[in-house]
């Protein structure tokens, strides 16, 4: 050991590495559950051929933010499909608002 340096067992900086990997590893988690729902909502969404765009950690309490664009005739699918997810995931509150206008779905990009 080099002059001067000692070996601590319990240092300020050793308690915010491990309240850090501790915080790191529970974002892993929760991020690996919301690409689970993800899943499941594709899946349960698929017969109706939406296009889709997911935000991940949108705020705080918004964990999801999905957008779909449907047919306008195939609004009742969705609609099912978001009562099952809420039966399924009854401690989580799904939003769905809508029909809107197609605009978060155009990209534009300036040059």
């Amino acid at each position: 050991m080099e002059k001067g340096l000692k070996r601590a067992g319990n240092s300020v900086f050793r308690e915010y590495v491990n309240k850090k990997l501790i915080e790191h590893r529970a974002e892993e988690l929760l991020l690996k559950h919301i690409e689970k729902i993800i899943s499941e909502i594709v899946l349960k969404l698929g017969q109706l051929n939406p296009v889709s765009k997911f935000k991940k950690m949108a705020s705080p309490t918004n964990i999801i933010d999905a957008v779909f664009l449907l047919e306008k005739n195939r609004n009742d699918g969705i609609i099912g499909a978001m009562e099952e997810l809420q039966n399924t995931y009854p401690s989580f509150q799904f939003v769905l608002t809508g029909p809107w206008p197609p605009y978060s779905f155009v990209e534009i990009t300036l040059k």
